[in-house]
């Protein structure tokens, strides 16, 4: 009977184990959070998201997330030690695939481990256009400084038509007063 109770008592305290782990591993998670966002202490918070990773046991989703914020945090230092911690949750989350997809676009890497695609292309030259417009917010317009004339131009990129929207005369007229640094509004 005493060796029958004896190993209930043990299955149970096995059971019960996981389940500490879970509370001890969410508890450090949520104080390194509270350090992190309320006080501002990112030391303490990566040593915290750092026990939270290990605490975390086979709760791979929790361990992840402690892993993300461990590596904003490192960031918010300036710490080069942030790409490792991405490079890290790549190697060993990759079955987290939210925290895998955050790593990715934090190290600029594409899905297939490769560099992240980047596509270039030029929208418009024009020999009297200088580099000094900006881009509107949709991407339809772009901005410049027409050289030859000292005017503020805009094209439209997709029927490619220009217009003059500050005009002083040309170089001759406006007392060599020109346009530069064009922007858009926030709102186009």
């Amino acid at each position: 009977m005493k060796k029958l109770l004896g190993i209930v008592i043990l299955a149970a305290g096995l059971l019960a184990a996981p389940q500490a782990d879970d509370r001890k591993a969410q508890s450090l998670m949520q104080a390194a959070q509270s350090k992190e966002t309320i006080e501002g202490d990112l030391k303490s918070a990566i040593d915290l998201y750092r026990q939270a990773v290990r605490a975390a046991g086979k709760d791979r989703s929790l361990a992840a997330r402690a892993m993300l914020r461990l590596a904003a945090c490192q960031e918010k230092q300036g710490a080069a030690e942030a790409k490792r911690t991405y490079e890290e949750i790549l190697r060993s989350y990759s079955d987290q695939s939210e925290a895998v997809r955050i790593a990715r676009l934090k190290l600029g890497v594409g899905a297939e481990g490769g560099p992240a695609q980047v596509t270039i292309r030029q929208l418009w030259n024009s020999p009297d256009m200088g580099n000094t417009g900006s881009v509107s917010p949709s991407g339809r317009y772009i901005t410049y400084t027409h050289w030859q004339t000292g005017d503020i131009r805009i094209i439209d990129l997709t029927t490619g038509e220009t217009r003059t929207l500050f005009s002083r005369g040309g170089w001759e007229k406006s007392n060599d007063e020109f346009g530069m640094n064009s922007l858009f509004s926030p709102d186009g």
